[in-house]
């Protein structure tokens, strides 16, 4: 396998660097559509990165996945409010729509890693039943008791 180049990742995509053809109103669109792509991808590799490995690579790989997932999904969505190509506006909203439903099995996947695991949710503080409830607390994230 050879090592590819420092720009080839994400960090390539440079979105200003190509100005839209047209006029000035175009321009002033398509440089808000690109600030929000930045920003989005930005976000997507904050929350990537966000969590130390945990010495899994199943949790370390779901972990990583479901903000990339939603990245896919936040930059879809600026392309369903900018875009014009239907075939583009399209696969948009099958990314939407399969990345969702993906993010929700990685989830859930995750979830019984930690507790096959014994682990508690990390991120949730345990939280209260309704009022009838009240005598057990509970993680929100996963629904067991902690």
């Amino acid at each position: 396998m050879t090592d590819a180049p420092p720009d080839a990742g994400h960090g390539r995509h440079d979105p200003a660097a190509a100005p839209p053809r047209g006029d000035a109103q175009e321009a002033a669109r398509y440089a808000a559509f690109t600030f929000q792509m930045r920003r989005a991808m930005e976000a997507m590799m904050a929350a990537m990165h966000r969590d130390a490995p945990s010495g899994d690579p199943d949790r370390d790989f779901l972990t990583m996945m479901i903000p990339h997932h939603q990245g896919a999904i936040d930059m879809a969505r600026l392309v369903l409010q900018a875009g014009r190509d239907p075939l583009v506006r399209s696969l948009a909203e099958e990314i939407i729509g399969v990345q969702t439903s993906e993010i929700a099995g990685m989830q859930g996947r995750l979830a019984a890693l930690r507790l096959s695991r014994g682990e508690r949710c990390e991120r949730n503080r345990p939280q209260r039943r309704r009022r009838a409830e009240r005598a057990r607390p509970f993680c929100a994230r996963c629904g067991r008791s902690p």
